[in-house]
């Protein structure tokens, strides 16, 4: 009896769940900030990502990684990388015509503070 009421349970908690809808989050603005860990050369990094600029079409960042200040520019759509930090080397980068990104990046997510782990293959 009690597995009865347990799968009915489950399944009334599953339909509510499929039923609600998903706001999408909101694009980055000047101000938001993101935080996350990188790993570079066994050693533990701190990356900070503060949006400084944002138009119709591109978003400028700083990014501080230990006393170190880079830019990081992308495009919206397509989301084209085209500046920014180098995880491979530490060090600033340009891209030519620019790095296709899936959008997994530290600021595309709702502005507040994020911890993501990074490990790079060296």
């Amino acid at each position: 009896m009690r597995t009865v009421i347990l799968g009915a349970m489950l399944m009334a908690w599953s339909i509510l769940v499929l039923a609600q809808k998903l706001e999408r989050p909101k694009d980055v603005d000047v101000g938001d900030k993101a935080t996350s860990k990188w790993i570079h050369n066994n050693k533990l990094r701190m990356l900070d990502q503060e949006v400084i600029s944002v138009t119709n079409t591109e978003v400028h960042a700083v990014e501080r990684v230990g006393g170190n200040e880079t830019e990081l520019t992308y495009t919206k759509s397509p989301r084209l990388i085209q500046e920014g930090l180098c995880l491979g080397s530490g060090t600033h980068c340009r891209f030519e015509p620019g790095v296709e990104s899936s959008g997994s990046g530290c600021l595309d997510r709702i502005s507040g503070s994020l911890s993501v782990e990074l490990r790079v293959a060296r």
